[in-house]
């Protein structure tokens, strides 16, 4: 039981460093996500937009096409104005 707490423990921790790295490509080239993205999701995989839609469904289907896991996936909207929450 250790065992596979260990394996879920260092998958978790794989995952969440490689959104960490999605995160960085995605700021490193905001500017230019901003000009050719604008209100826009996008869906990035190993520093490459591999989705665009204006809907997350669309993104979710065009995921699932490719057979990818979504909730694996990092995805974020692009807009040219500051949107404050």
């Amino acid at each position: 039981m250790e065992r596979i707490n260990k394996r879920m423990e260092m998958a978790a921790l794989e995952l969440l460093q490689s959104r960490e790295k999605e995160w960085d490509w995605i700021q490193q080239h905001i500017d230019e996500l901003k000009e050719k993205y604008d209100q826009k999701l996008i869906a990035v995989k190993d520093g490459k937009i591999i989705a665009v839609g204006s809907f997350m469904k669309e993104i979710i289907q065009k995921l699932e096409e490719q057979g990818l896991d979504p909730a694996e996936i990092v995805v974020e909207f692009i807009s040219k104005m500051a949107i404050v929450l």
